[in-house]
């Protein structure tokens, strides 16, 4: 997940600075966070500075420990720590252990849909008993996701039927977002007067609409027949 590397002199002077220098890499793909360096140097030479700065953890002693908070490292991205030291006594050899902790998330992202659904209904306006009625139904997702198990239903007034019932169930199924769906029925009118009703439409999730009434009038014609002659002819 991460490279560390450290650069170092293979030798120095007592007494004198010289650099060094450590890179931290991010392999991965995805973001780490809070990641920190941290050096342990043995007896034998102080840190003088660095770029970026250090701290330094008092309860490492005797050893002495400084400390790189780098935040966070994109992916493929790597952080450079230059170091200026100076070696105070004459040991042989002076080591330096760097140590590395990070924190990895896994992140997920979901799309907010808010589908919502809108319904009307036309009915043809004039006909005699005898001729059929066209009522059409639309349906429409009007919402920015899916709206699912979407019925149609309408209670037709007294003196109406569609096949035979006075009410209309029509199950859509699933609308995507802008889809409508047209669905077109032939009522009967059993009586003359002006016949109307308005449609309803339902989904999961708790979504309605109603359409406004559409309304027929029916006319029933009837005949009448009058006869005169006179009443008297010779």
């Amino acid at each position: 997940a991460i490279l560390v590397r450290k650069g170092v002199p293979p030798q120095v002077v007592k007494g004198e600075e010289f650099d060094f220098v450590i890179c931290v890499t991010n392999l991965t793909s995805i973001d780490l966070t809070n990641v920190e360096i941290s050096d342990q140097l043995s007896t034998g030479w102080k840190l003088v500075s660095s770029t970026p700065r250090f701290t330094t953890d008092v309860r490492a002693a005797p050893e002495d420990v400084y400390i790189w908070g780098l935040g966070t490292l994109a992916p493929g991205e790597t952080q450079r720590i230059d170091i200026k030291a100076v070696a105070d006594n004459t040991s042989e050899i002076i080591n330096a252990c760097a140590f590395v902790t990070y924190e990895q998330g896994v992140c997920v992202a979901t799309k907010v849909v808010e589908p919502a659904i809108r319904v009307a209904k036309t009915a043809t306006p004039e006909v005699l008993q005898c001729d059929p009625i066209t009522i059409t139904y639309t349906v429409t997702n009007s919402g920015t996701g899916a709206a699912n198990d979407v019925v149609i239903n309408d209670r037709l007034p007294n003196g109406l039927e569609i096949d035979g019932s006075g009410s209309v169930r029509i199950p859509v199924g699933t609308l995507a977002a802008g889809q409508s769906r047209e669905v077109v029925k032939q009522a009967v009118a059993s009586r003359s007067g002006r016949l109307g009703s308005a449609a309803s439409a339902a989904a999961s999730g708790g979504l309605s609409a109603d359409s406004g009434e559409a309304t027929t009038l029916v006319r029933k014609p009837e005949l009448e027949i009058a006869q005169s002659c006179p009443e008297l002819r010779f």
